[in-house]
């Protein structure tokens, strides 16, 4: 494999750590699209990833010994087109560090070769799926196979076939000369395909794709506008592009854009054989900015060009809330939540599964039923909230969170993990905690210690406890002598 190399200035602006790890397991492709970047004489070619290489890219996971989830994205060339069971050959050598919750599994994939046996492949190994799809079969004439007959209808029979297993999907959608013009036939077919969100990547003139017609930056300009007009006219169509665009405008009203520049997340993206390159996270600039590369590249086979992840990967989280208040009986899942402010707000009986919040501000909000499944929180604030009928359905865990003077109420917390909290001025009433995990968190001043029945701390807290119980019983402590 080739390792990257990095000068000493590079090293003070990159994490230390990667979030995203992009891996080719075959260069090949069933496709011939005309704007593809990668050269035809790759894409004919069978090479599948050797397991040794999938090995030292997971042992080179786990020995960052980072809190912090990795992303480990399959695209290609197209993914499926690798013989199915050497692919989970490749899983299962990361399936240890899944089950740990140390990575998840997203696929960029052209659909044409989804069957009901690769929708249990990704239903097994909990894949995250992103389809290739340029829109109606009226904008699709640029995706054909390699003896040039259209693919529209195989692409459709693969979308179907999530829909069948009840897969989520994004959809990333090239946008090129002869289909920008005509946004809002786009965007019908986006609003009703289904999709979790859909991405418009404006067509690129790189690679072996350099000698097809541009498009003007007035035109580019004049979609972008009808994107937003539909949107404000009550579009629900979740396009990733004015996510982005929100999320970068709230931080530079908070003014926290150069603190992000100062400090940019790492991707690595590995081919076939092994080749590395290690890129800056696009997403720490204006939307549109792209990473700079920072390693050595074989050819294009590294490129992952704009074919991320779904939204719930780090390139696409959501940095401004989709939802109003109150949120009442909605299903949040399979996204990651990045510095939303929530404070306040008002929810009833939601449901929130496969969801990763960071930097989020929960402070005065007030809970009326929620479910939490599969849920991360990481340095939250939810200060002097209400939460009432809060249950803990699956794995949980709360990481450097603050509960200053917050409130529990009739919930049931079992088995949740409380990591590095401050839980100082907690009341709990009626609230099952039995297994949940307090040994690393500040419970001085919390109340409502029956509710703490079956919790596991650790002997040094004790004393905090005997002091709120003390308080909770109004014990009058004197000396004896006195």
């Amino acid at each position: 494999m080739t390792i990257p190399h990095f000068e000493e200035g590079d090293m003070r602006r990159l994490s230390s750590t990667f979030q995203t790890l992009i891996l080719q397991p075959t260069p090949l492709c069933n496709l011939n699209c005309a704007y593809c970047y990668i050269c035809p004489s790759s894409r004919r070619t069978r090479r599948d990833m050797p397991l040794p290489v999938a090995a030292a890219l997971a042992s080179s996971v786990q020995a960052q010994e980072s809190s912090s989830m990795v992303d480990v994205v399959w695209h290609g060339g197209e993914p499926l087109a690798i013989r199915r069971d050497h692919f989970e050959e490749l899983v299962e050598v990361f399936e240890l560090l899944r089950t740990e919750g140390r990575i998840r599994h997203f696929i960029q994939t052209n659909a044409t070769l989804i069957d009901d046996g690769w929708c249990d492949f990704f239903t097994r190994y909990e894949f995250r799926v992103g389809v290739s799809l340029d829109g109606p079969d009226s904008a699709s004439a640029n995706r054909v196979d390699w003896a040039g007959k259209p693919v529209f209808p195989r692409i459709m029979r693969g979308v179907q076939a999530l829909k069948k297993h009840g897969i989520d999907f994004s959809v990333i959608c090239v946008v090129f000369p002869e289909t920008v013009n005509e946004p809002d036939a786009l965007f019908d077919f986006f609003e009703d395909l289904g999709a979790g969100s859909v991405g418009f990547n404006i067509e690129e003139y790189e690679g072996a794709n350099d000698s097809r017609q541009s498009i003007d930056a007035g035109t580019v300009r004049h979609f972008w506008r009808t994107m937003f007009a539909r949107l404000a006219n009550g579009s629900d169509l979740r396009v990733r592009e004015a996510g982005k665009l929100l999320g970068y405008l709230a931080e530079v009203k908070a003014g926290s854009v150069q603190d992000r520049r100062r400090h940019r997340s790492v991707s690595s993206t590995t081919a076939t054989r092994g080749t590395t390159a290690v890129a800056e996270d696009s997403t720490t600039g204006p939307p549109g900015t792209t990473g700079t590369s920072r390693g050595r590249q074989s050819g294009n086979e590294g490129d992952p060009r704009s074919q991320g992840p779904p939204p719930s990967e780090d390139e696409d989280a959501v940095t401004a809330w989709p939802f109003g208040s109150p949120l009442e009986r909605e299903k949040v899942s399979n996204t990651e939540f990045r510095g939303v402010d929530l404070s306040s707000h008002r929810w009833k009986d939601i449901t929130v599964t496969r969801c990763r919040f960071s930097n989020a501000r929960f402070m005065g909000l007030a809970l009326a039923g929620a479910s939490l499944s599969d849920v991360l929180f990481e340095n939250c604030q939810f200060d002097f909230a209400v939460l009432d009928r809060l249950k803990v359905a699956g794995d949980v865990a709360f990481i450097g969170c603050s509960f200053k003077e917050a409130a529990f109420s009739n919930s049931d917390l079992s088995r949740a993990v409380f990591d590095d909290c401050t839980l100082s001025g907690a009341e709990f009433d009626s609230t099952r905690m039995q297994d949940a995990d307090l040994r690393a968190s500040n419970l001085s001043g919390i109340s409502g210690l029956s509710s703490l029945k079956g919790v596991q701390v650790t002997e040094a807290q004790l004393a905090d406890l005997f002091q709120a119980l003390a308080s909770e019983l109004e014990l009058k402590v004197t000396d004896i002598d006195g």
